[in-house]
Protein backbone atom coordinates (compact mmCIF):
# COMPACT_ATOMS: atom_id res chain seq x y z
CA UNK A 1 0.00 0.00 0.00
CA UNK A 2 2.77 2.55 0.71
CA UNK A 3 5.01 1.94 -2.02
CA UNK A 4 1.68 2.01 -4.36
CA UNK A 5 1.31 5.66 -3.00
CA UNK A 6 4.51 6.70 -3.58
CA UNK A 7 3.90 5.42 -7.41
CA UNK A 8 0.69 7.64 -7.50
CA UNK A 9 2.32 10.61 -6.23
CA UNK A 10 5.25 10.06 -8.90
CA UNK A 11 2.63 9.81 -11.42
CA UNK A 12 1.02 12.45 -10.98
CA UNK A 13 3.74 14.43 -10.56
CA UNK A 14 5.36 13.59 -13.86
CA UNK A 15 2.05 14.64 -15.14
CA UNK A 16 1.87 18.12 -13.45
CA UNK A 17 5.58 18.46 -14.63
CA UNK A 18 5.53 17.62 -18.18
CA UNK A 19 2.83 19.81 -18.67
CA UNK A 20 4.58 22.46 -16.93
CA UNK A 21 7.20 22.17 -19.26
CA UNK A 22 5.10 22.47 -22.14
CA UNK A 23 6.25 25.94 -22.78
CA UNK A 24 10.15 24.95 -22.92
CA UNK A 25 8.21 22.09 -25.88
CA UNK A 26 6.58 25.15 -28.06
CA UNK A 27 10.31 27.31 -27.50
CA UNK A 28 11.79 24.03 -28.79
CA UNK A 29 9.28 23.03 -31.52
CA UNK A 30 9.20 26.92 -33.22
CA UNK A 31 12.91 26.88 -33.09
CA UNK A 32 12.74 23.98 -35.15
CA UNK A 33 14.45 21.97 -32.71
CA UNK A 34 17.08 23.86 -32.52
CA UNK A 35 18.70 24.21 -28.93
CA UNK A 36 20.32 27.28 -29.52
CA UNK A 37 16.83 28.80 -30.21
CA UNK A 38 15.56 27.89 -26.98
CA UNK A 39 18.47 29.84 -25.73
CA UNK A 40 18.21 32.60 -27.55
CA UNK A 41 14.55 32.73 -26.06
CA UNK A 42 15.72 32.08 -22.36
CA UNK A 43 17.82 35.21 -23.02
CA UNK A 44 15.83 37.37 -24.40
CA UNK A 45 13.43 36.67 -21.59
CA UNK A 46 16.21 37.67 -19.29
CA UNK A 47 15.45 34.32 -18.13
CA UNK A 48 11.95 35.08 -16.60
CA UNK A 49 11.00 31.52 -16.94
CA UNK A 50 13.69 30.19 -14.71
CA UNK A 51 12.69 32.71 -11.88
CA UNK A 52 9.21 31.47 -12.52
CA UNK A 53 10.26 27.94 -12.25
CA UNK A 54 12.65 28.68 -9.17
CA UNK A 55 9.90 30.40 -7.53
CA UNK A 56 7.57 27.31 -7.84
CA UNK A 57 10.19 25.30 -6.52
CA UNK A 58 10.62 27.43 -3.60
CA UNK A 59 7.00 27.79 -2.66
CA UNK A 60 6.94 24.15 -2.57
CA UNK A 61 9.56 22.89 -0.75
CA UNK A 62 9.46 25.87 2.08
CA UNK A 63 5.17 24.64 2.94
CA UNK A 64 6.07 21.00 2.49
CA UNK A 65 9.00 21.27 5.12
CA UNK A 66 7.03 23.18 6.99
CA UNK A 67 4.08 21.00 7.17
CA UNK A 68 5.89 17.98 7.42
CA UNK A 69 7.96 19.33 10.53
CA UNK A 70 4.78 19.59 12.19
CA UNK A 71 2.84 16.76 11.10
CA UNK A 72 5.38 14.16 9.32
CA UNK A 73 5.59 12.00 12.41
CA UNK A 74 1.59 11.39 12.54
CA UNK A 75 0.78 7.74 12.27
CA UNK A 76 -1.89 8.62 9.87
CA UNK A 77 -0.93 8.75 5.98
CA UNK A 78 -4.01 11.50 5.44
CA UNK A 79 -2.13 13.70 7.48
CA UNK A 80 1.44 12.84 6.28
CA UNK A 81 1.04 13.72 2.87
CA UNK A 82 -1.70 16.35 3.12
CA UNK A 83 1.16 18.72 2.54
CA UNK A 84 1.90 17.78 -1.01
CA UNK A 85 -1.48 19.82 -1.92
CA UNK A 86 1.09 22.75 -1.44
CA UNK A 87 3.40 21.33 -3.96
CA UNK A 88 0.73 20.22 -6.70
CA UNK A 89 -1.34 23.53 -6.24
CA UNK A 90 1.86 25.19 -7.08
CA UNK A 91 2.00 23.52 -10.27
CA UNK A 92 -1.66 23.98 -11.25
CA UNK A 93 -1.59 27.53 -10.43
CA UNK A 94 1.59 27.92 -12.49
CA UNK A 95 -0.13 25.89 -15.49
CA UNK A 96 -3.09 28.32 -15.03
CA UNK A 97 -1.30 31.50 -15.56
CA UNK A 98 0.72 30.47 -18.31
CA UNK A 99 -2.41 29.27 -20.09
CA UNK A 100 -3.87 32.37 -20.04
CA UNK A 101 -0.85 34.18 -21.33
CA UNK A 102 -1.48 35.25 -24.63
CA UNK A 103 1.13 33.09 -27.42
CA UNK A 104 2.07 34.25 -31.09
CA UNK A 105 2.52 30.37 -31.69
CA UNK A 106 1.17 27.48 -29.91
CA UNK A 107 2.23 24.60 -29.09
CA UNK A 108 1.33 22.02 -32.05
CA UNK A 109 0.69 18.30 -30.64
CA UNK A 110 2.44 16.74 -33.11
CA UNK A 111 3.98 12.64 -32.75
CA UNK A 112 7.26 14.17 -32.16
CA UNK A 113 5.79 16.59 -29.16
CA UNK A 114 3.87 13.17 -27.96
CA UNK A 115 7.33 11.21 -28.05
CA UNK A 116 9.16 13.98 -26.00
CA UNK A 117 5.97 14.07 -23.36
CA UNK A 118 6.06 10.52 -22.48
CA UNK A 119 9.84 10.32 -21.84
CA UNK A 120 9.84 13.25 -20.47
CA UNK A 121 7.00 11.77 -17.90
CA UNK A 122 8.89 8.82 -17.84
CA UNK A 123 11.68 10.73 -16.39
CA UNK A 124 9.96 12.96 -13.72
CA UNK A 125 8.30 9.84 -12.57
CA UNK A 126 11.50 8.07 -12.04
CA UNK A 127 12.97 11.36 -10.16
CA UNK A 128 9.92 11.92 -8.25
CA UNK A 129 10.17 8.59 -6.94
CA UNK A 130 13.96 9.04 -6.28
CA UNK A 131 13.15 11.87 -4.20
CA UNK A 132 10.32 10.39 -2.75
CA UNK A 133 12.60 7.76 -1.25
CA UNK A 134 15.77 9.50 -0.55
CA UNK A 135 13.26 11.72 1.72
CA UNK A 136 11.51 8.78 3.48
CA UNK A 137 14.88 7.19 4.22
CA UNK A 138 16.77 9.52 5.44
CA UNK A 139 17.35 10.24 9.85
CA UNK A 140 15.43 13.32 9.47
CA UNK A 141 12.72 11.50 7.55
CA UNK A 142 9.73 13.02 9.59
CA UNK A 143 10.85 16.48 9.19
CA UNK A 144 11.95 15.97 5.49
CA UNK A 145 10.04 13.51 3.93
CA UNK A 146 8.55 13.96 0.37
CA UNK A 147 9.95 17.93 0.95
CA UNK A 148 12.66 17.05 -1.52
CA UNK A 149 10.22 16.54 -4.67
CA UNK A 150 9.39 20.23 -4.75
CA UNK A 151 12.76 20.97 -6.12
CA UNK A 152 12.02 19.68 -9.22
CA UNK A 153 10.26 21.87 -11.19
CA UNK A 154 13.56 23.96 -10.85
CA UNK A 155 14.64 21.05 -13.40
CA UNK A 156 11.65 20.74 -15.25
CA UNK A 157 14.08 22.80 -18.58
CA UNK A 158 16.92 20.22 -17.91
CA UNK A 159 14.39 17.42 -17.89
CA UNK A 160 12.96 18.46 -20.95
CA UNK A 161 16.22 19.00 -22.52
CA UNK A 162 17.58 15.49 -21.08
CA UNK A 163 14.49 13.55 -23.09
CA UNK A 164 15.53 15.56 -26.02
CA UNK A 165 19.10 14.57 -26.44
CA UNK A 166 18.16 10.87 -25.72
CA UNK A 167 15.44 11.04 -28.49
CA UNK A 168 17.86 13.00 -31.52
CA UNK A 169 19.00 10.07 -32.86
CA UNK A 170 15.86 8.64 -33.59
CA UNK A 171 14.18 11.87 -34.82
CA UNK A 172 17.25 12.48 -37.13
CA UNK A 173 16.66 9.57 -38.84
CA UNK A 174 12.76 9.79 -39.12
CA UNK A 175 13.09 13.14 -40.17
CA UNK A 176 15.87 12.56 -42.80
CA UNK A 177 13.77 9.41 -43.95
CA UNK A 178 10.49 12.07 -44.39
CA UNK A 179 12.56 14.34 -45.94
CA UNK A 180 14.23 11.79 -48.80
CA UNK A 181 10.41 10.69 -49.01
CA UNK A 182 9.53 14.22 -50.90
CA UNK A 183 12.70 15.28 -52.60
CA UNK A 184 12.41 11.95 -54.58
CA UNK A 185 8.29 13.10 -54.98
CA UNK A 186 9.12 16.14 -56.01
CA UNK A 187 12.06 14.81 -58.34
CA UNK A 188 9.69 12.22 -60.05
CA UNK A 189 7.19 15.34 -61.11
CA UNK A 190 9.07 16.93 -63.97
CA UNK A 191 6.41 19.34 -65.00
CA UNK A 192 6.24 20.57 -60.95
CA UNK A 193 7.44 24.81 -60.53
CA UNK A 194 8.93 25.05 -56.76
CA UNK A 195 9.20 28.71 -55.66
CA UNK A 196 10.61 29.00 -52.77
CA UNK A 197 10.71 32.05 -50.00
CA UNK A 198 13.44 33.32 -47.60
CA UNK A 199 13.75 36.38 -45.30
CA UNK A 200 13.72 36.97 -42.00
CA UNK A 201 9.93 38.80 -42.16
CA UNK A 202 6.63 38.48 -44.05
CA UNK A 203 7.51 34.81 -45.89
CA UNK A 204 4.05 33.32 -44.47
CA UNK A 205 1.92 36.59 -45.98
CA UNK A 206 4.81 37.00 -48.97
CA UNK A 207 3.44 33.12 -49.39
CA UNK A 208 -0.33 33.69 -49.10
CA UNK A 209 -0.35 36.29 -51.55
CA UNK A 210 1.74 34.78 -54.52
CA UNK A 211 -0.41 31.67 -54.03
CA UNK A 212 -3.82 33.60 -54.53
CA UNK A 213 -2.31 35.36 -57.69
CA UNK A 214 -1.13 31.99 -59.27
CA UNK A 215 -4.40 30.08 -58.44
CA UNK A 216 -5.76 32.07 -60.52
CA UNK A 217 -3.99 30.20 -63.33
CA UNK A 218 -2.23 27.32 -62.17
CA UNK A 219 -2.92 24.12 -59.91
CA UNK A 220 -1.12 25.46 -56.77
CA UNK A 221 0.22 23.93 -53.87
CA UNK A 222 1.68 26.07 -50.51
CA UNK A 223 2.33 24.82 -46.69
CA UNK A 224 -0.01 25.80 -44.33
CA UNK A 225 0.31 28.91 -41.83
CA UNK A 226 3.91 28.94 -40.84
CA UNK A 227 5.36 25.35 -41.97
CA UNK A 228 8.63 26.62 -43.66
CA UNK A 229 10.79 24.35 -41.93
CA UNK A 230 12.11 21.35 -44.20
CA UNK A 231 10.23 18.53 -42.02
CA UNK A 232 6.52 20.74 -41.91
CA UNK A 233 7.20 21.12 -46.22
CA UNK A 234 8.39 17.68 -46.52
CA UNK A 235 4.68 16.73 -44.49
CA UNK A 236 3.14 18.75 -46.68
CA UNK A 237 4.29 17.32 -50.09
CA UNK A 238 4.57 13.75 -49.00
CA UNK A 239 0.87 14.07 -48.02
CA UNK A 240 -0.94 16.31 -50.39
CA UNK A 241 1.07 16.60 -53.59
CA UNK A 242 -0.68 15.22 -56.15
CA UNK A 243 0.08 14.38 -60.10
Amino acid sequence: MYYALICGFSAASAVLLTVMGFKIMQILQFSSYRVRGLFEWLKSTKADYVIRYFSVAFFSVVCMFVYTGCFGAVKYAAVRYLGLLFYFLSIVIFVCVTAKQKKKTSLKITRRIVRLSILSAIIFCGASFGLFMLGERTLLKNNIRYSLVGLLPLFVPLIILLAYYILFPFETLNNLHYEVKARKKLANNKELIKIGITGSYGKTTAKNILAAMLEEKFHVLYSPASYNTPLGIAKVVNNELKE
